[in-house]
């Protein structure tokens, strides 16, 4: 399926296991979408992905912690990870439009993604969003984001899809 080899490189800290699995989790939402397909290209709006693949953690996590053997650690990681990225913050139209110039500029999953990875992750908790992230394998770059994400809902199976559910629940549309 492949035709290249790739790298992940995984840090774990403090937590170990847990960190490792949270940083796997991330990776691997990158890999599933093919990010480098798309990397450092104008168009690709990183910060989508990047939530997407925030995402990915809290759903992994969440799942890791309906382990028996791993509820006591993985449920008290999962909570620490879902309060940091909660931030107590509503994502909606105003957070978009405050910080619309911060989303654009990241490659990174900074904090102020952290929210929507979050919001992503409740608002799809059967994981269904993985399925969307793949979705995103061969889109073109796109400049004007609410195109890209138009294009890529066009990509998506089902009748909701985390790029349809961010422009209504962002309202972004076009300029």
């Amino acid at each position: 399926m492949f035709s290249e080899t790739f790298l992940i490189s995984v840090n774990a800290g403090e937590n170990d296991w847990l960190q490792f699995a949270y940083q796997l989790a991330h990776e691997t939402g990158h890999l599933m979408a093919q990010s480098w397909q798309r990397h450092q290209k104008p168009g690709h709006h990183s910060w989508l992905e990047e939530a997407v693949c925030g995402a990915y953690t809290i759903y992994g996590l969440r799942e890791l912690s309906k382990n028996q053997a791993a509820q006591g650690p993985a449920h008290d990681y999962l909570t620490t990870v879902e309060q940091e990225y909660s931030q107590d913050t509503v994502v909606d139209a105003a957070w978009y439009g405050t910080n619309e110039k911060h989303l654009a500029a990241s490659t990174t999953l900074i904090d102020i993604i952290k929210p929507l990875s979050r919001l992503i992750a409740d608002e799809f908790p059967d994981g269904k969003f993985i399925l969307d992230n793949m979705a995103l394998i061969g889109m073109p770059p796109i400049l004007e984001v609410a195109e890209y994400l138009q294009q890529w809902e066009k990509k998506c199976a089902g009748d909701s899809s985390v790029p349809a559910f961010l422009l209504s629940r962002l309202a972004i549309t076009d300029r």
